[in-house]
């Protein structure tokens, strides 16, 4: 890498110091024309006094010029001052351009003994007035800063600071009128009282009927009345298949089944206290009547234990 060029950069901040002086002093310039047409007349056309308070506002705007345009020296001299000869004018411009001079606002505020009144009037920005501190300039300049940009907002529609919180939602609080929370008054879309009664989360019931389902068709709950959706029968058919699941495993389901030594079926249901199902009551009608069926004998336990398989198949 190359070192860079001491001389480049200080040049390069010579030049930036010299915009801003010249911006300034461009500033500056605008602003004594400002204070001294306020003093003197208009602005295109005031003329110093041939005085000596004339001679001096006379030689601070050409020390200004000098070191923003000093061509224009000459001009100025024979435009606000033409009381001024050619000899005064030649010696005036020698003295000011072998040394220009600049002052600081403060500075220069006690020179033109420029009051508050002005300052305030003509929002001069490079002259400090002699009866106002800085703070008190701030202040102001902080509050002409408010003004314009109050004056640039109501220009483009929106409502004082007061007047929106004295109809803001706060203050006012519709929900109240509609007896209920604000969450719920922002859920049910905002509602006024002649429309809370249809909002959103109100759910009316026009008319309801229900039809009983006859005992007979075998899908009703108890009385009749339907005993619910599909997903509900299905779970009680499936419960219902499981307790006769249990029902046959139990052991007294056994006992049905292979019935004691020396012991008829109908007197095992007896002695159980319970009721023969009909696949026995067929047995024994098989029994009775021979003819029905070429079936074993039930009296034997084998014969017996085939008729069950083939009924339960």
């Amino acid at each position: 890498m190359t070192k860079p060029n001491e001389d480049g950069i200080a040049e390069l901040f010579r030049s930036a110091i010299e915009r801003k002086n010249r911006a300034i002093g461009t500033q500056r310039i605008g602003d004594l024309n400002k204070l001294f047409a306020r003093r003197y007349g208009n602005r295109e056309s005031y003329v110093f006094p041939n005085d000596d308070a004339g001679a001096e506002d006379l030689k601070i705007l050409l020390h200004h010029y000098a070191l923003n345009n000093p061509l224009a020296m000459p001009r100025i001299i024979k435009l606000r001052a033409p009381w001024v000869n050619e000899a005064a004018a030649a010696r005036l411009l020698e003295q000011i351009e072998a040394f220009p001079q600049k002052w600081r606002a403060d500075t220069l505020g006690r020179k033109l003994n420029l009051a508050g009144a002005e300052w305030r009037t003509l929002r001069l920005r490079t002259i400090a007035p002699v009866d106002m501190t800085q703070q008190e300039r701030v202040a102001f300049s902080q509050a002409l800063a408010r003004q314009r940009r109050q004056a640039r907002r109501r220009a483009h529609g929106k409502k004082p600071r007061a007047e929106y919180l004295a109809k803001s939602l706060s203050q006012t609080k519709p929900w109240l009128a509609v007896n209920i929370s604000r969450s719920t008054w922002y859920r049910r879309g905002k509602p006024t009282p002649r429309t809370s009664g249809t909002s959103g989360d109100t759910i009316k019931i026009l008319k309801a009927t229900t039809r009983p389902v006859p005992p007979s068709t075998g899908v009703g709950g108890e009385d009749g009345w339907p005993s619910g959706t599909a997903a509900s029968r299905t779970a009680e058919a499936r419960s219902l298949q499981f307790r006769v699941k249990l029902e046959l495993e139990h052991p007294a389901c056994v006992n049905r089944l292979v019935p004691e030594a020396g012991r008829s079926i109908s007197e095992t249901h007896i002695r159980t206290g319970e009721e023969k199902p009909a696949s026995e009551e067929l047995h024994e009608q098989k029994e009775t009547n021979p003819a029905h069926s070429q079936s074993p004998h039930p009296s034997s336990e084998q014969g017996f234990l085939k008729l069950k398989a083939t009924e339960m198949h």
